[in-house]
């Protein structure tokens, strides 16, 4: 009996150790390895194509508003600076950065590079002048194996596959807005925002799946249905639409099948920044009075959150973990970022 009790006490325990340590990870977050006050990041073109931070399980990297690169230990937060240009790009937000299992890839000057983790080993895969079919990088995206580049060409936000060897371009799509990747395919919507387009990746082929495609003379009409975001959660596919009614609510696609509601916006909002798991809905009514508030919607725990605007002219960037980074005029009429709201 007292074996038995012994092993009980050893299991319970262990039990409770493994709960704290569980506890403890949770709490971890990237707002934690900030310095929230001081740390500024550089915009992207594009935040719903890539982002100017981005993580592994090792290490978090993020490029500043002076466009150098630095690298936090997660482990103990340590940081130093990876790469520090030696001319700086006359685009402030450019396209962001992208991790593949031992490279971390990113943007300058209209070019694509490549270094190991330490910002070494530095090759330049791609300078867009060198392509007739592409005028200006503006995104990258690593997705199944593959490199994606968001840049201008005939058509603005084209998308092309990238194959590094060859140096090739393959066109994806064209007249990108609000990208989603997600199992073989591509959403998109176009121009207009009145329609949803996927591609399948293998055999490029594209067919609008919801609304319409857009024309010139719809611009005249007002009680149109719109797209305003595309969001892939554990391997389903959502979309923000604001209909005829002028209501905002957050669909899940069903391929073959009748979509299903996930959630309506408690305040009508018209501009969103997200990511996988959180959706931030804001609504700045330049042309009133009414006090501005903030919509954050957790698409895990099924939750939205309301706060108030902290800041009148506060315009939201994009989410990246329990970041919400953003835009403001400062007391001092400057540009700033805050980097965390309570998400």
């Amino acid at each position: 009996m007292k074996r038995l009790r012994y092993k009980s006490n050893i299991l319970f325990s262990l039990i409770i150790s493994l709960t704290f340590v569980g506890c403890q990870r949770e709490k971890e977050h990237l707002s934690d390895m900030f310095d929230l006050k001081n740390d500024k990041l550089a915009l992207a073109y594009d935040s719903a194509y890539s982002s100017t931070i981005v993580q592994n399980d090792q290490f978090v990297f993020y490029e500043t508003e002076n466009q150098e690169i630095i690298r936090i230990n997660k482990k103990n937060h340590k940081r130093i600076t990876i790469f520090r240009p030696e001319k700086k790009s006359k685009v402030q937000s450019e396209g962001g950065l992208e991790l593949s299992k031992d490279s971390l890839y990113y943007v300058h000057n209209n070019c694509v590079f490549k270094s190991d983790l330490n910002g070494k080993n530095i090759q330049r895969l791609i300078f867009a002048k060198d392509k007739k079919e592409a005028e200006w990088i503006n995104g990258i995206k690593i997705y199944n194996n593959g490199i994606y580049l968001l840049a201008d060409g005939e058509s603005d936000n084209s998308i092309f596959r990238f194959y590094p060897k060859s140096k090739k371009l393959e066109k994806v799509a064209e007249d990108i807005r609000n990208p989603c990747f997600s199992g073989n395919n591509l959403y998109y919507t176009e121009h207009g925002e009145v329609g949803i387009n996927k591609v399948n990746l293998k055999t490029l082929k594209c067919r609008i799946i919801r609304g319409q495609v857009w024309k010139n003379k719809l611009q005249y009409e007002d009680d149109l249905v719109r797209y305003k975001g595309i969001v892939e959660n554990e391997g389903k596919v959502y979309y923000i639409c604001r209909g005829k009614d002028g209501k905002v609510k957050l669909y899940q696609y069903i391929d073959h099948g009748k979509d299903t509601i996930q959630h309506g916006f408690s305040d009508n909002s018209d501009d969103f920044v997200y990511n996988s798991s959180i959706i931030v809905g804001f609504n700045t009514h330049w042309d009133t009075s009414e006090e501005r508030y903030i919509q954050i919607y957790n698409l895990d725990s099924k939750q939205e959150k309301k706060i108030k605007m902290p800041n009148d002219t506060w315009s939201a960037e994009f989410v990246v973990d329990n970041l919400v980074v953003c835009t403001y005029l400062d007391d001092n009429g400057e540009f700033g970022h805050i980097l965390k709201l309570d998400i």
